[in-house]
């Protein structure tokens, strides 16, 4: 028992410690790059989209499969031109099955919060994904301050013990 409990532990402090690194990594780069509250801002869009989205058009010129590394997953992007303003925008969808090949004009959502767009009647695996994604995020930006405590207490702990 004894075995399997330390066995525990380990995996346990291996998963905050990942945690941590993780979340570190993520929370300095949103503040870096002023993006920190934005997943919380889009799915703040994304659940009132009539308040904070706007309607706009996407011209689609090029849809391509994005791959980071060779080891990474790819993602597909979509890229063309908005019919408002006529700025060119990519927009990273997950999967070419949320939109129609046949399609040249494609409706997209833009958020009035972070100038961020998405797909708009898209099927719902597409948001679920979009959800998911900014649940998982914010969970590990603001996870990062109860593990900054947490370390510092145990800093402090074995500190005041040696």
């Amino acid at each position: 028992m004894g075995q399997l409990k330390r066995r525990f532990t380990v995996i346990i402090v291996f998963l905050m410690i990942a945690n941590f690194i993780i979340a570190l990594i993520i929370s300095v780069s949103g503040i870096i790059n002023n993006t920190y509250l934005d997943d919380l801002k889009n799915y703040k869009s994304l659940k009132n989209a009539n308040k904070y989205m706007e309607i706009d058009t996407l011209i689609l010129k090029r849809a391509y499969d994005y791959t980071y590394t060779n080891n990474s997953p790819s993602t597909f992007v979509i890229y063309g031109q908005l019919l408002n303003n006529s700025s060119e925008i990519e927009i990273p969808i997950g999967n070419d099955k949320y939109i129609k090949y046949n399609a040249s004009r494609i409706p997209v959502l833009k958020s009035k919060l972070t100038n961020t767009y998405f797909l708009k009647n898209a099927p719902v695996g597409y948001y679920k994904r979009q959800y998911r994604s900014f649940l998982m995020t914010m969970y590990l930006k603001f996870s990062l301050f109860p593990l900054l405590a947490f370390v510092i207490y145990l800093y402090i702990k074995t500190r005041s013990s040696i």
